[in-house]
């Protein structure tokens, strides 16, 4: 009897874990932050019903008769995934290292500016750069730095791009390399030299804005500054300086 009762426990709770799994990442969509309790609660239940299953399979495999051991297997295994997913989406980061910040630029002392994405970012994640610093206890010994600093230490490849070409073909290129990643363009102004976009990550749905900033150095060179920022959130888990990187190789590509 108790066999039964902790399998079947562990089945219900592998299926309500499976539930909040689905379930997060369109509620991150409306909140974040119940996006990531549900994700949570998965991965709490999908480990209590692992366990269950584990009880159940060694039951079943030592006493007679085995009656519930394919239950048990079912039981595992979708609590397994239900645990696994969330865990490959989160020990990557966790394993480089990255740190609790959420806003890379190529230009740290002169940041390109948003503008017409401001109005979306409203109550969100501000995009005063000189304001941002890690929060005391959080990033080990990144903790209480500015985010210039942690980014020197931990990103220190990611740099400007200088164009052989003029302000009119760079600009071309740098908008077509923007569309190529994916990305909405919220605003396109060759005038001076900006463009704005906001990608949509795939699994949270989590929207970060980027701005592209290109300055004349002549005739025929172009300098181009990109810096990418989340909208929620305190640490990205490399996200935004992944994005960045990408979007300068395919700058220089």
């Amino acid at each position: 009897m108790w066999k039964s009762r902790i399998i079947g426990l562990g089945y219900v709770l592998g299926l309500v874990a499976a539930g909040a799994l689905i379930l997060g990442p369109i509620a991150a969509r409306v909140d974040y932050m119940i996006g990531f309790v549900l994700i949570g609660a998965a991965l709490v239940l999908g480990i209590i019903a692992v366990l269950c299953g584990l009880i159940g399979v060694l039951w079943s495999l030592l006493s007679s008769p085995r009656d519930e051991l394919g239950r048990s297997f079912r039981t595992l295994i979708i609590a397994a995934l239900v645990v696994l997913i969330p865990v490959l989406m989160v020990v990557p980061g966790v394993q480089k290292g990255y740190p609790p910040i959420h806003d890379i630029t190529t230009d740290m002392d002169n940041p390109p500016q948003f503008v017409a994405v401001l109005p979306l970012r409203q109550g969100l994640n501000s995009t005063d750069y000189s304001a941002k610093f890690v929060g005391e206890g959080m990033g080990g010994a990144d903790s209480g730095k500015h985010y210039s600093d942690v980014q020197k230490d931990h990103f220190p490849d990611i740099q400007p791009v200088v164009l052989p070409v003029a302000m009119e073909d760079a600009y071309a290129k740098a908008l077509a390399a923007a569309q190529a990643q994916g990305w909405e363009i919220v605003e396109e102004a060759p005038n001076t030299g900006r463009i704005e976009a906001t990608a949509t990550t795939m699994w949270m749905g989590f929207k970060d804005d980027v701005v592209i900033r290109l300055l004349s150095e002549g005739a025929m060179q172009t300098r181009i500054d990109v810096r990418s920022t989340s909208r929620v959130g305190m640490g990205d888990m490399g996200a935004n300086a992944l994005r960045v990187r990408a979007y300068l190789a395919a700058l220089q590509g």
